[in-house]
């Protein structure tokens, strides 16, 4: 996958998943879809995204064949180690301000997969879910808006 060397280096999943939350969140807003990726691992403590996907309104559409499609191209030294997603605008009567939960949830991908998830709301909360958690953690600050495509993406 040649995008992966051309993606922006990152030296911590955190840091590109802030950058892609500053970057796609006020868009998943607007079109109220989730916007995704995953976090790639490059060795040596740099992390790169593959190309943004944008699924439905509620849903990562095709997040399991995503991966799959990564780890079959079987890149050297390359390895999935989080994703990265938003929860597009509010939508009555569901809490998009938490991982969703259930068979098809954020906590059940992260735990099969074993990734770190990371969720920008339609609040602005940035939170954090590590393998085997239900709930995740609030990172404690908000994710700024307004800000398209100053963050190298």
């Amino acid at each position: 996958m040649d995008v992966i060397r051309r993606a922006p280096v990152y030296k911590s999943e955190r840091d590109l998943a802030f950058g892609f939350l500053v970057r796609y969140l006020d868009e998943s807003i607007e079109k109220n879809r989730e916007f995704y990726t995953i976090i790639v691992s490059r060795g040596a403590g740099r992390f790169s995204p593959v190309p943004v996907q944008i699924g439905s309104r509620g849903s990562t559409d095709g997040f399991g064949e995503y991966l799959q499609s990564l780890k079959d191209a079987n890149l050297r030294g390359v390895k999935a180690t989080a994703y990265v997603h938003t929860h597009g605008a509010d939508t009555p009567g569901i809490d998009d301000e938490v991982f969703s939960r259930g068979d098809l949830g954020d906590a059940a991908a992260s735990r099969l997969y074993n990734l770190k998830g990371y969720l920008g709301t339609p609040e602005r909360r940035f939170l954090e879910l590590l393998p085997g958690q239900e709930v995740g953690t609030d990172m404690g600050y908000r994710i700024p808006g307004g800000t398209r495509a100053t963050t190298g993406w």
